[in-house]
């Protein structure tokens, strides 16, 4: 996926809106900007345990260390922002927002927040951009693996708590 991410225009009074609604509006163009700028050279299941496996890998090989992330690039956000959805479509999840600290290493840069995903059967909650600081840091190219794989337990665990059918890939998602 090569294509250019479309411009992103946003109007004064969202620009000065409420730094989580604003960060909503313009996740789509941050997805974008990853799949056309961080990782282009992902295949076409993107959003699969193939593609997330592939896509931690290219960003491994193109930030050789987590502190050669160039100052105002917002490659963690992005990197977060596509764990995120990986995980959305596979998983009954709900993205929420944790306010950070003044001076949260990871807290994305004027926005003033923090990604995080509430798993809906355990209330397991991870924050995102940690999560990719942490795999940038590991450097085992299976950390979102673990993740993804770690939720599929999850979900199967809470399943057979309930005396439900354990789902299998790729109909994680109940119907919203």
């Amino acid at each position: 996926m090569t294509t250019e991410p479309t411009a992103i225009r946003l109007t004064h009074a969202e620009l000065h809106s409420d730094p989580w609604e604003r960060w909503l509006r313009t996740r789509q163009w941050h997805l974008e900007t990853f799949f056309s700028q961080d990782v282009p050279e992902m295949p076409s299941h993107i959003y699969s345990l193939d593609g997330l496996r592939r896509a931690e890998q290219l960003l491994l090989r193109r930030l050789p260390t987590i502190d050669s992330i160039p100052l105002g690039d917002w490659v963690i956000d992005r990197a977060g922002i596509y764990l995120g959805t990986v995980l959305e479509r596979n998983f009954p999840v709900r993205w929420t927002n944790r306010t950070p600290p003044k001076r949260d290493r990871w807290a994305i840069g004027t926005y003033r927040v923090t990604p995080q995903l509430v798993f809906e059967s355990n209330q397991q909650v991870i924050d995102l951009n940690y999560q990719v600081a942490f795999a940038l840091a590991q450097r085992s190219g299976t950390h979102w693996q673990k993740i993804y794989e770690h939720a599929a337990a999850n979900l199967a665990s809470h399943a057979r708590r309930q005396g439900n059918p354990v789902p299998t890939p790729p109909v994680w998602r109940t119907a919203s």
